[in-house]
């Protein structure tokens, strides 16, 4: 396979007023040509020499500059083009222009994660904040990781890592899931020659993380906190967040909640809606929470859409922890806390699982599974029906 890299100007011997031209790498594969922009300021022709490594001549001031990004390109065009060789993959157009094309170091694992995640079309936000935080962590890890460092060892020094800043087993295994989607990408796209997870054991323990939730006290306490004058800015965090204890919706769906997405039926009102992050539908039976109802009611008769005010989630977090200290309730909460109250609600007063499950959004019911693990606020919900033994 005959494969060739040359950097031309004016390669249509065009003219024009300005009297500056575009520079190309003219590239060729099996005797068809192609023209690759290195991004290059444009020249005048009698700039030009054409000579290998000298092309712009020493009378131009920018001639080091010019000179320097064209040898580097070339090289780095010849280095993927070796690799490819050395791997027995085809070498084609369409390879060497996503490489050529891709920004920062092309030898760069770092870089690479950098460019996937400006490039990808991610099904949701959260997705994609989630592979941020993923590069969060491995810059904070290494920054320096070459291609050719993913290896078995540095995967397992990244779990320890991870696991050393005290992420559960849960957490670092959501994290490994970007990881293994990009290395996936760096395969397909032949910036490696294997898969580096291939039989690697990441032995992370999977234990469910214990979910904090609110129980009937606390939830009363926090319905009925009378905040001070200095601290009315917070009514709006506090309503929001006890109507999300008594819908289930995570914060994401509360504040896209529509007055449509409200319907009047012979029971009374109903939600009925689609997830924000998996677009999985929901039916929440609201006139069976009466308090719900009423925080529901009181504004949307503000007029506003979407009916709740829109709050930015870190704000929004801290805002719940103030107004927990005020409420005397010693715990940490974050807005996921709704929707784990509602859920253990719901529970303790009988509700069968198919239901909750399609409250919550879940598409399959052995996700609300999870939920049923017995606990005592469960326990005396469910035995609340039945009369004391007095033996």
């Amino acid at each position: 396979m005959g494969v060739t890299f040359k950097p031309v100007h004016n390669r249509t011997n065009a003219k024009n007023k300005s009297g500056l031209y575009s520079i190309h790498i003219r590239v060729t594969v099996d005797r068809e040509t192609r023209y690759f922009d290195p991004d290059l300021p444009k020249l005048p022709l009698k700039y030009w020499s054409g000579k290998e490594n000298k092309w712009v001549k020493d009378s131009h001031h920018q001639h080091y500059m010019f000179n320097t990004a064209l040898m580097d390109r070339l090289r780095e065009l010849q280095e993927y083009q070796n690799n490819l060789m050395f791997m027995n993959r085809p070498v084609t157009f369409d390879k060497l222009k996503t490489f050529f094309e891709r920004k920062g170091d092309k030898n760069s694992f770092n870089d690479y994660v950098v460019h996937y995640i400006k490039t990808a079309r991610f099904v949701s936000l959260n997705t994609r904040k989630k592979f941020i935080t993923f590069q969060k962590h491995l810059d904070n890890f290494n920054p320096k990781i070459r291609f050719n460092h993913l290896e078995e060892s540095l995967i397992l020094e990244f779990r320890d890592f991870l696991l050393s800043k005290g992420h559960s087993g849960s957490t670092v295994d959501k994290y490994f899931s970007p990881f293994k989607k990009i290395v996936r990408d760096a395969l397909k796209h032949d910036y490696l020659m294997r898969d580096p997870f291939f039989e690697v054991k990441l032995e992370i323990s999977l234990a469910p993380a214990k979910r904090t939730a609110l129980n009937t006290e606390e939830l009363t306490a926090w319905y009925n906190l009378k905040l001070p004058e200095d601290k009315q800015h917070l009514v709006k965090h506090r309503d929001v967040f006890s109507f999300q204890c008594r819908s289930g919706l995570y914060y994401n769906d509360v504040k896209q909640l529509s007055p449509d997405q409200v319907i009047e039926t012979e029971a009374g009102l109903m939600i009925e809606s689609n997830r924000f992050k998996n677009n999985n539908k929901f039916i929440i039976p609201i006139y069976k929470l009466p308090y719900g109802i009423a925080i529901l009611k009181q504004y949307m008769d503000m007029g506003n859409n979407p009916i709740f005010p829109t709050i930015e989630e870190p704000a929004y977090n801290r805002a719940l922890k103030e107004i927990a200290a005020l409420a005397g309730i010693d715990k940490n909460i974050t807005n996921k806390v709704g929707r784990h109250t509602f859920t253990d609600l719901m529970i303790s007063k009988g509700f069968p699982r198919q239901f909750v499950s399609k409250m919550l959004g879940h598409k399959k019911e052995q996700t609300t599974q999870i939920y049923y693990e017995m606990n005592a606020y469960h326990m005396a919900g469910g035995l609340s029906s039945f009369e004391d033994i007095e033996f």
